[in-house]
């Protein structure tokens, strides 16, 4: 990617992809912010008006001008135009270093967007306060909106109007017209914002800030960094290496489930179910049915409830109850139509570096997943909540 700012040229590369139409926009976002900034330095009206460019973090300014370029369009009306985002991050930032009663604070904000049809239903407020970090200094301002169940709403000028349960505003959304997968904790905040101009930003329980934006998390900021989601493009991957799309939306969801909750797991799909032996031991196989034996009393009691799943496919157990069997030490193993051949499985792997691609990754689920993409398709969950998509040895994606 090539491009010119202040003079000179810039040259970005990237060592196996393409670009994708979001990390275009974020680069934009970037150079938009920066541009102020510089503007502002070489212009003594314009620093004076807009001496808050220079505080916080910019990082946090580069994620507002992606998800609201507004502002940032003309700096002699950026004073005039609130950055309500960047705003909003200084508050989650604030509320996530509270805690009450040993446990950590959790928030969100519901920001409406100039043409949003809920405006015209605001309730008329006097006196609105600025939804600011000075907020931050009201007793218990951070217990009066969870994040999960309800949220603060703020117009598009800036002004806190009202505090609202993000279920009942998202009620009249089809959840099933959203375009992309997401955590089923905050579907609803998915909904709020699509087909809207309107942002939700949520400090999570987890200490984790999400941003979403027409239907879909955009980012969030985990282990001290933000990330950029590109869910469309990761979900379009993960669909094409896995064929079947009911099976592959339904582990996905599973497993976003899974990393908002902190639970590591570890699914592999086979690319021929005949390469499972290789995999998984015999006594982890759910194969046909034992003999009497192997469930008399004393017997390994993990085989003795095979009878109970054998057989089964993803759609013909509940959601919570693939969670749970993700969440048991091991991994579970399907083949390509879906079928559950094991779980709770010790995955076998050798050390040899044309196995684990010339590297040993961190952590003994990691090396599991790396070592399996080479029968088949391994999607992983960190406990820290990070999902990593593997195939053929390489690591494809990580959110």
């Amino acid at each position: 990617m090539t491009f010119e700012w202040l003079g000179h040229r810039y040259v970005l590369q990237q060592r196996t992809n393409l670009f994708t139409k979001s990390e275009r926009a974020l680069i934009h976002s970037v150079g938009q912010v920066l541009s102020a900034r510089y503007e502002a330095l070489l212009n003594p009206d314009l620093a004076a008006k807009n001496l808050h460019l220079f505080r916080g973090l910019p990082e946090d300014r580069h994620v507002s001008a992606f998800l609201d370029p507004g502002p940032y369009a003309n700096l002699d009306t950026l004073t005039a135009k609130r950055d309500r985002v960047t705003d909003s991050i200084e508050v989650l930032r604030a509320i996530s270093l509270m805690t009450y009663e040993n446990r950590r604070v959790s928030t969100g904000v519901l920001l409406l967007g100039p043409n949003s049809a809920g405006a015209s239903c605001l309730p008329p407020t006097p006196e609105p306060l600025r939804y600011s970090s000075a907020l931050t200094s009201i007793h218990a301002f951070g217990r009066l909106c969870d994040g999960v169940h309800t949220a603060a709403l703020v117009d598009a000028a800036g002004w806190w109007r009202d505090i609202v349960d993000v279920g009942r505003w998202a009620e009249s959304i089809d959840p099933s017209t959203l375009p992309l997968p997401s955590s089923s904790v905050y579907r609803n905040h998915c909904l709020s914002t699509y087909r809207t101009e309107n942002l939700c930003l949520v400090l999570t329980p987890n200490g984790e800030i999400k941003a979403f934006a027409k239907g879909v998390q955009v980012f969030s900021f985990l282990n001290g960094r933000w990330r950029l989601t590109d869910m469309e493009l990761k979900h379009r991957r993960w669909l094409d290496a896995v064929p079947d799309e009911g099976l592959a939306n339904r582990i996905l969801q599973v497993v976003l489930d899974l990393a908002e909750s902190r639970r590591g797991a570890l699914f592999v799909i086979l690319d021929d179910a005949r390469a499972l032996t290789e995999l998984v031991s015999s006594g982890d196989v759910l194969g046909p049915s034992e003999s009497r034996s192997s469930s008399a009393p004393g017997t390994d009691s993990k085989r003795s409830v095979y009878y109970l799943l054998r057989g089964k496919r993803p759609e013909d157990i509940a959601p919570s109850l693939l969670r749970t069997l993700a969440a048991i030490d091991g991994g579970i193993v399907l083949d390509r139509e879906g079928n559950l051949l094991a779980f709770g499985a010790i995955l076998r792997h050798h050390d040899e570096p044309h196995v684990l691609g010339g590297h040993v990754p961190a952590g003994g689920r990691s090396t599991a997943a790396l070592a399996a993409s080479h029968l088949g398709k391994s999607l992983k969950v960190s406990e820290d909540g990070i999902v990593s998509f593997f195939d053929k040895g390489h690591l494809v994606w990580e959110m």
